[in-house]
């Protein structure tokens, strides 16, 4: 999260089960997560998971990893591996320091799972890449067993992974594999913000959530007991040595119990809590009487500063009130980012981190401000005279006796959340817009991306035709070309989504595609001018795409919207609302991503993002005729999962297609009856797919583990389908120089258009009969991908001119 932006919502909405707990086991309905009245990506995120409801559905009836049980590594992808970034991170809410081997670190990232480090943070491996959910949000270990580690899942404030949680889940083997709890598995612990294991009891352990309360299991997490009943965020916990228990309630401060059973806490009133929201516990370990309670303000904007800082000296039975950090320390939206931390051996050393961070040498008499690495800070642990710090921009550690410096451990922690990304065509190069970490890019291979723009990156493009120019954007639609804004020169101040989607020609980089709001503007001067292309009459307009001609079509989509534009050049474009002739069980879907086949102006892939029973993917065409033709290509994809975009190999658009979704990528090699989870890639969000002018090379941007490459399998996707091709539809000579002959096995007649590398249609036409000659003596030397298409279908070829 910027310093300046909110925070963001992420989903990977999986199946849960009944509860399984005793004692007060009551369910409740399916927690909505919390409606924030402040702009940002939690708004936008509830708005397309629910195309605009709101309500998320009851997702214990979605059980993807069951039902993902094709799992494999599918022919038409080869060659995967982790591309980066190495040095960038991301948000981390959880971290553990092994009290065996203080060498030995754990994190959670807030999408990306749990990585584990041996060295002290020189390295890093993730252990967990197909867990039920990434979305980790706090982590403890055993104070008697080491190899006993727990975390909980679910972020519940400022979440920006696209995932729900999936409980808690348990190690016994030191954090090397863990395994969910089943008594966890159900709503009730769909959102967690802490758990936490008794100093006192080796079975013992406590589980804050953000709606149902707080709950305890006697028996080291095959039960659980709620023992205290509340519908408010149960912010913070803390578990003292002697059994008593503190925990916090969002504008409600702090509760006590001495034992933690049911019945016995009460509200502790020398912490003010009128006119509050979200409270911060930490304890001094070695003496454990002493403990601080930071409470904020009300957070419903970004004015959550910070409302009293106050001390106990009887393990918080009574507070008094100390010196205020505020003004020393930015506390922004505590609501977001807050945290505590007490020296172990020192009760006066008391560290405090928000939007910024501070510290306190004296028992919260006096503040001073600190030097961070990133801001957004989330979790900080102290190991001796050495300070971990967790925050949106990774991981750094700090020594106490010096907090003016620190020291990076984002070595090889990859766990960027990216929104969107793009592929250069004049160098090896990528970036991609990320969340509260800018745009970033990778050069020549290098896992160490640089960086290009701050803020929170958004959707980015390299000029096609231009290697000197390129387009980024941060949050709430502000785009840029090489530093200046374009946006500015938009007619109007529609309504702008927090990352805000655009889109640029893949043929003519001066053309800019710019849903927003309800109208769509068109730019063919790089962003310099717009016109209005079109105007839906209700719905939201997210997504948009364009032909890659010289006089283009343009389609965009959103929420309960579908909008086609022939010939954008024409001085009045002919607009279709297609909305109304799609099925019905697809026009209230959120349409996020829209790719058109390759050399095609009216056939595309549809992806939809919303959480529905209804197919997710779709081949569209003969959009600008009177009657569309809308096929569900979802086969057997786990009902309900939203996929957010769609790519298809070049060579094979119809048969081979990658879906990238909120549980991870899936692909088909037969045309959609059949999808596979390719688990090379995480079980994280995909957000985007690009696809290398080479038409091999592919790209996956996720949502909290980076980014993935791989290469697409042209020529070895289905024995079968390639000798059907071969049979129908054949070139020669190969290479070619000023003819190159068509051979049609059946003379059906047909049409042929050919494509350069960079996607420009550089010639087309009329075939019919057996042989057909077509002079390609106007074209340059190079490659070239030739698609044929007759009444019975349509194919490619790729082949080279040479003289």
């Amino acid at each position: 999260m910027a310093r300046l932006n909110l925070f963001f919502f992420a989903l990977i909405l999986i199946g849960l089960s009944a509860c399984q707990s005793t004692g007060d086991q009551s369910t409740t309905a399916a927690p909505a997560p919390e409606v924030q009245t402040l702009p940002g990506y939690y708004g936008q995120w509830l708005y397309i998971k629910t195309n605009g409801s709101n309500v998320l559905p009851d997702m214990r009836r979605y059980n993807w990893d069951q039902t993902s049980s094709k799992r494999a590594f599918s022919n038409a992808l080869q060659h995967v591996y982790e591309y980066g970034p190495s040095n960038v991170a991301g948000r981390i809410r959880a971290l553990v320091i092994d009290h065996a081997n203080p060498n030995r670190i754990l994190i959670g990232g807030a999408s990306g799972g749990v990585f584990v480090s041996e060295n002290n943070g020189s390295s890093w491996k993730a252990i967990n890449d197909q867990a039920l959910s990434p979305s980790v949000t706090f982590m403890d270990q055993n104070p008697f067993q080491a190899s006993v580690i727990y975390y909980c899942t679910g972020e519940a404030s400022g979440n920006s992974a696209d995932l729900l949680g999936a409980g808690v889940f348990k190690s016994v083997d030191g954090g090397n594999t863990f395994a969910q709890l089943p008594a966890t598995n159900n709503n009730s612990f769909a959102q967690c913000w802490s758990v936490k294991c008794s100093p006192k009891d080796t079975n013992t352990l406590f589980v804050a959530t953000h709606s149902s309360g707080l709950w305890r299991s006697n028996d080291a997490g095959t039960t659980f007991t709620r023992v205290y009943n509340t519908g408010a965020q149960v912010n913070d916990l803390e578990v003292l040595p002697d059994g008593s228990v503190l925990f916090t309630i969002k504008g409600s401060g702090v509760y006590r119990s001495p034992n933690g059973n049911i019945n016995t806490f009460t509200k502790v009133a020398s912490v003010v809590s009128t006119s509050s929201a979200r409270t911060e516990l930490a304890y001094c370990k070695d003496f454990p009487n002493v403990v601080y309670a930071a409470i904020s303000g009300p957070d419903n904007s970004y004015n959550g500063v910070l409302k009293a800082f106050y001390k106990s000296s009887d393990g918080g039975q009574t507070f008094v009130a100390k010196t205020n950090p505020n003004g020393t320390v930015n506390f922004g939206f505590t609501w977001y980012c807050l945290t505590m931390a007490v020296k172990d051996n020192d009760s006066n050393s008391v560290f405090i981190g928000s939007v910024d961070i501070g510290y306190s040498k004296n028992g919260g008499a006096s503040w001073s401000a600190a030097n961070e690495q990133h801001a957004d800070n989330h979790v900080a642990v102290f190991k001796g005279n050495n300070m971990y710090l967790g925050s949106d921009g990774g991981l750094c550690i700090y020594n106490w006796n010096n907090l003016s410096t620190f020291t990076s451990l984002n070595n090889g922690l990859n766990i960027t959340q990216f929104y969107a990304g793009d592929v250069s065509p004049h160098s090896i190069a990528i970036m991609g817009g990320t969340q509260d970490n800018g745009t970033k890019e990778g050069r020549n291979q290098s896992p160490a991306f640089s960086n290009i723009f701050g803020g929170d990156g958004a959707y980015c493009f390299y000029h096609p035709n231009q290697s000197n120019v390129k387009y980024y954007a941060t949050q709430n639609g502000a785009l840029y070309r090489n530093g200046v804004n374009m946006s500015n020169n938009l007619p109007t101040t529609d309504t702008k989504w927090f990352i805000h989607p655009y889109h640029m020609n893949g043929a003519n980089g001066d053309i800019l595609v710019y849903p927003s709001n309800r109208n769509l503007y068109y730019s063919n001067s790089g962003g310099s001018s717009y016109k209005l292309l079109g105007t839906i009459p209700s719905g939201r307009l997210f997504c948009a795409t364009s032909s890659k001609d010289a006089n283009p079509s343009v389609f965009s989509g959103g929420s309960s919207a579908f909008l086609a534009i022939d010939s954008a050049e024409n001085a009045t474009p002919l607009v279709t609302d297609l909305r109304l002739k799609m099925p019905v069980a697809i026009r209230a879907s959120f349409l996020n991503c829209i790719t058109l086949l390759p050399g095609s102006r009216d056939r595309a892939l549809l992806a939809f993002s919303n959480v529905s029973d209804s197919g997710r993917v779709y081949l569209a065409s003969n959009l600008f005729g009177a009657t569309p033709v809308f096929k569900n290509i979802s086969g057997n994809m786990p009902k309900g999962l939203p996929v957010n975009w769609v790519e298809c190999d070049p060579l094979n658009p119809e048969t081979v297609i990658f879906a990238g979704t909120d549980y991870g990528l899936y692909i088909t090699e037969d045309g959609g009856v059949n999808w596979v989870k390719d688990t090379r890639l995480p079980s994280t969000v995909v957000s985007s797919i690009k696809i290398h002018k080479n038409m091999k090379d592919i790209y996956f941007f996720t949502h909290g583990r980076g980014v993935f490459k791989g290469q697409i399998n042209n020529s070895g996707i289905s024995t079968l389908s390639e000798q059907k091709r071969e049979a129908a539809f054949s070139l020669y000579p190969v290479p070619a120089s000023d003819v190159i002959n068509l051979n049609s096995a059946d003379g059906s007649a047909g049409t042929f258009s050919i494509y350069d590398l960079k996607g420009v249609r550089v010639l087309q036409g009329n075939v019919s009969g057996v042989n057909s000659s077509i002079s390609t003596a106007t074209l340059a030397e190079g490659q070239y991908i030739l698609f044929y298409e007759t009444k019975t279908g349509r194919t490619a070829r790729k082949f080279s001119i040479i003289r």
